[in-house]
């Protein structure tokens, strides 16, 4: 395909036919403008220069750039890499490049943060300062059943049971940002019910539960926060309200492995553990992130166990 290419000058107006590319293949709205943003700051740096001059050196220059001009750091910079190497990939492999100049590029080394996960009594403040029974069940799908933001946006009133056994059910079946979505069935906490149950009686027939978008949900969780005096010093976010629901189910799960004498039932005992809750996050079972939640737990000081459960998939 190099030979029919031969006299096209190899520029980012090639983007469209990438960012095409990656909506045939179900990416989500935000990783689609991600993209489009992290490569139109290429064709800032390289003008109007051939793709096909481009060189291992030019792209090492653009990231040095975008850290010294634009003050990326690493957790940018590690995205924008990855961004990078996904389009002249695609420009190496549909043939557009005879060589792929990212290969050489490495990733910066990741930061490691050691943020403190939100204990319980941070996670019930919030819920407590939550002004409304919107805001309140808000919270509680995060801290309570761990679902994603996106989740949460298009969460609709026919997705839930209020009349169902043991405070209701919750049933995933749609995102916000992407058609991909991996579906459960998650009880309710009492107090989720019961805020929803509130919000129910002023919403109106509007299908969706909170009619807000991905950014409403970050404002709403930042103000009850701050109102709480969660983290003065921090920004609290969704993903820190899914992963202390992750970190005390983690928990719960760890206290019951300790309980089995034997070694190898302790052990797959906890792979089955691992594997219920990488399904009640939405997570693929070859997800590193169970892992990541058992290093939490085992950081985390006494805290009171949690009694939810996946109900199906």
């Amino acid at each position: 395909m190099c030979s029919a290419v031969a006299e096209q000058v190899l520029t980012l107006e090639l983007l469209p036919v990438y960012l095409d590319t990656l909506v045939r293949a179900g990416r989500s709205r935000h990783t689609i403008s991600s993209t489009r943003s992290d490569l139109a700051q290429l064709a800032t740096f390289l003008r109007s220069q051939d793709l096909r001059a481009t060189t291992t050196a030019d792209l090492t220059a653009f990231f040095a750039w975008l850290g010294r001009q634009h003050g990326n750091g690493a957790s940018s910079l590690r995205r924008k890499t990855s961004t990078v190497k996904g389009f002249f990939q695609f420009l190496h492999t549909s043939g557009r490049l005879l060589a792929d100049p990212s290969i050489a590029i490495p990733y910066p080394p990741a930061e490691h943060t050691h943020r403190r996960h939100l204990t319980s009594d941070e996670c019930d403040a919030m819920f407590l300062h939550a002004e409304t029974p919107s805001w309140a069940a808000l919270v509680a799908c995060l801290v309570d059943c761990g679902l994603k933001r996106d989740e949460v946006a298009a969460l609709r009133w026919g997705n839930l049971d209020l009349a169902a056994s043991n405070h209701g059910l919750l049933h995933v079946r749609h995102r916000q940002a992407s058609q991909r979505v991996r579906r459960r069935t998650l009880p309710m906490s009492e107090r989720l019910r019961a805020a929803l149950a509130l919000h129910r009686g002023t919403a109106g027939t509007d299908p969706l539960v909170f009619s807000i978008s991905a950014r409403g949900i970050d404002f709403i969780v930042e103000t009850v926060a701050r109102r709480a005096g969660v983290r003065p010093d921090a920004r609290v976010t969704p993903q820190m309200l899914r992963d202390a629901f992750a970190t005390r189910r983690t928990k719960d799960f760890m206290r019951r492995e300790q309980r089995v004498v034997d070694d190898a039932e302790r052990a797959n005992l906890a792979r089955e553990h691992d594997r219920i809750l990488l399904r009640e996050l939405g997570l693929a079972d070859s997800s590193a992130s169970a892992a990541r939640f058992r290093r939490l737990a085992d950081s985390m000081e006494p805290d009171r166990p949690e009694g939810v459960r996946l109900l199906d998939a």
